[in-house]
């Protein structure tokens, strides 16, 4: 206890465990060093067998993400602790004893040097290994998002996979090297709880876990909260739901969708873009000839309403709007008696067309569509 104390009092990183499984895990293995301590005393060696638990317990530290600098530092306050509770011990305060004091002292930096050498060997070969499982799980997620065959993953390496899901996409600026893109990954990882995600080119792809009982706008806030953080997300892309790993491709697919349909919609604007939101648009797309036809049919239809310049964007703001006249200046820039003004031109040829329920849903949608079929490859 008085270890763990000290622990806590001195090292941040300490202070901040709060999980009773991991102070329970810290504790064990003061007891374990403690244990090796007493021993060595009376037999001058470390034994083998008795330091074992304390490599198990640096990988167990390695794979909770303490930090080495953190954790030789608490062997060297355990150290320190044993040696006062040695010296406050009645036993060594005799005076016949105290001769034995400094060879003793010389001994303690000595079993300092060796425990800090088998904790520093047993984190940094820890930390390998889980490097080259971290690559093989980006590698193993990217192969089966790409080329969809589940057949060929290795859902060994993703578990996370096999529960409820959603893949993002975050889309970010132009040939940034691998460290910014790993940057983006950490900031998944840290925001929205992306435990498994990989790197593409210009984007990061994540896995973000979904509970049964969660709301769909928890995740978009949560992901909201990434490109805040991260100035290099240019846009992100939430697929839809995903059961287990056989329709993951599918979330991705629909991932790339929602930012190539909010692209050609939004423009530059920094945002989430939502398939659940977005989907009908990706569903037009599927068949591109058959979707622009009908989407050139309907605006033929209004022609003579949206001959002006302005008339599509504030019509489309209109629509998407619900009719606030506010949301609409606010979004295009102009005075709401401007609105207003531009409405009442529309409606003088629309008539009562632009508040039948049915008819503003297919003209939003038309106008969407025209915008998504006519934008450039590559437009951002």
């Amino acid at each position: 206890m008085a270890i763990f104390q000290a622990l806590q009092a001195e090292i941040p990183t300490y202070a901040a465990i709060h999980d009773p499984e991991l102070i329970g895990d810290v504790q064990a293995a003061s007891a374990a060093l403690v244990t090796i301590w007493l021993r060595a005393i009376k037999s001058g060696e470390i034994d083998e067998t008795d330091v074992l638990p304390i490599r198990h317990s640096a990988r167990r530290r390695a794979r909770q993400g303490v930090a080495l600098t953190s954790l030789l530092k608490a062997y060297r306050v355990a150290v320190r602790v044993m040696w006062r509770e040695l010296l406050l011990s009645p036993e060594w305060q005799q005076p016949e004893l105290a001769p034995l004091l400094a060879v003793i002292a010389e001994w303690a930096l000595d079993f300092s040097d060796a425990i800090s050498t088998e904790v520093d060997t047993s984190y940094l070969d820890e930390q390998r290994k889980l490097a080259e499982e971290k690559e093989h799980r980006r590698s193993a997620l990217l192969e089966l998002v790409l080329a969809g065959r589940l057949e060929e993953a290795r859902l060994d390496l993703m578990p996370e996979l096999r529960i409820p899901h959603v893949v993002v996409v975050a889309e970010v600026v132009e040939d940034p090297p691998m460290e910014k893109l790993d940057r983006v990954g950490e900031a998944l990882e840290k925001h929205a709880g992306a435990k498994l995600w990989t790197v593409r080119q210009k984007a990061v792809v994540g896995v973000l876990r979904r509970a049964p009982t969660e709301v769909r706008q928890r995740v978009l806030h949560m992901l909201q909260d990434v490109m805040s953080s991260e100035p290099m997300v240019l846009r992100l892309g939430l697929g839809g739901d995903s059961l287990g790993p056989e329709t993951t491709p599918s979330s991705y697919s629909e991932a790339n969708d929602a930012i190539r349909i909010g692209k050609a919609m939004f423009g530059n604007t920094p945002r989430v873009h939502d398939f659940n939101s977005l989907g009908q648009y990706a569903l037009a797309l599927r068949e591109p000839a058959i979707a622009a036809r009908w989407a050139a049919s309907q605006l033929a239809e209004w022609g003579p309403a949206l001959k002006r310049r302005w008339s599509l964007p504030t019509l489309e703001s209109y629509l998407a709007h619900r009719g606030n006249h506010k949301a609409v200046a606010r979004e295009l820039g102009v005075h709401v008696n401007t609105v207003k003004y531009r409405l009442s031109i529309m409606r003088s040829r629309l008539g009562t067309q632009l508040d039948n329920g049915e008819s503003a849903g297919e003209l939003l949608m038309a106008i969407r569509l025209n915008r998504i079929m006519n934008a450039k490859p590559g437009n951002s």
